[in-house]
């Protein structure tokens, strides 16, 4: 790879990482004041003030911070997949049901190749 290319990598990363906390920052806080608005106006309209105020924050915190963890989790398991610790192994099949091997996506010849360069 070029230093131009590792550049351009390296930019692209970071912008992509800016976007992310954008987008998580506006969840967090949009969330918990849109849900508060509403309850407002429903206190408003019943005359509950503040209590449906104050239960549309909570519902817009729990509802926010649940967005968060799930597209948290997410990116790890994406970020993750390609690991080597992921990869189905022959000591891993070796273990697993008929059907666990059947669906397991393994290049036998890249495994191989594998092994015979590491000996």
């Amino acid at each position: 790879m070029s230093k131009l290319q590792r550049r351009a990598r390296k930019s692209r990363d970071r912008v992509q990482g800016e976007s992310d906390a954008f987008s998580q920052a506006m969840t967090f806080a949009c969330g918990p004041v849109m849900f508060g608005l509403l309850g407002r106006w429903l206190d408003s309209v019943a005359g509950t003030s503040p209590w449906l105020l104050l239960a549309g924050i909570a519902l817009g915190i729990f509802g926010s911070s649940a967005t968060l963890y799930y597209r948290y989790q997410a990116r790890m398991m994406q970020l993750d997949a390609p690991k080597p610790w992921n990869q189905p192994t022959f000591a891993n099949l070796a273990s697993a049901s008929q059907r666990d091997i059947a669906e397991a996506p393994l290049d036998v010849d890249a495994y191989i190749n594998t092994a015979e360069a590491s000996a």
